[in-house]
């Protein structure tokens, strides 16, 4: 009598193997797709607190510097690569709009947009922006009729304006004419 079981399978054929594959990237691709909205709705909302800080910075600024700051958000005009999803924070010397010291050109994450922004006028070179907040030496917003409500969206821009993706995926800031107080609210 032989002491070994009789043929005992130990492996796996190619095709059960090819099978079990299959169904483990078809519950991968189940599990994972939801996290590709996560992402773009974590683009609004990490632009929407970048806004507010650079707006918040921008105010401070212009209370302890006791100058006029603007924070520059580039619509059609300046530099092609941030229109619509870059910021940059200028001061007003004497007439004169230049940069504030150790700041840059911030951009958005990729996949968020500022639309839309306020009209007020700032001249940086021989470049004229059209869409900018500018804060008086007392922290109040210069120049404006009421409060200002600028939007964080999720979107691109397409060559002329700014393209929504989710319209209802978006963050308004709200800043009070009188104080200059940044508040992000969800609509």
């Amino acid at each position: 009598m032989p002491k070994h079981p009789p043929n005992l399978r130990c492996c796996f054929t190619l095709t059960e193997l090819l099978v079990v594959m299959m169904i483990m990237g078809i519950m991968m691709g189940l599990v994972l797709a939801p996290f590709g909205k996560l992402l773009s709705g974590s683009g609004v909302d990490a632009g929407a607190r970048m806004l507010s800080a650079q707006l918040r910075l921008a105010r401070q600024y212009a209370i302890t510097q006791r100058k006029k700051v603007a924070v520059v958000m580039p619509g059609n005009e300046g530099p092609e690569d941030g229109r619509f999803t870059s910021l940059a924070v200028y001061q007003d010397d004497s007439g004169t709009w230049n940069p504030v010291q150790n700041t840059k050109r911030e951009f958005l994450p990729a996949g968020s947009a500022i639309d839309p922004a306020p009209a007020q006028n700032v001249t940086v070179g021989a470049t004229t922006y059209s869409r900018s907040v500018i804060f008086k030496a007392t922290g109040a917003l210069f120049g404006s009729g009421g409060d200002v409500t600028i939007s964080v969206v999720e979107g691109f821009f397409n060559g002329t304006a700014v393209t929504t993706k989710n319209a209802s995926n978006k963050l308004d800031i709200t800043i009070n004419q009188y104080t200059g107080r940044v508040k992000i609210e969800e609509p």
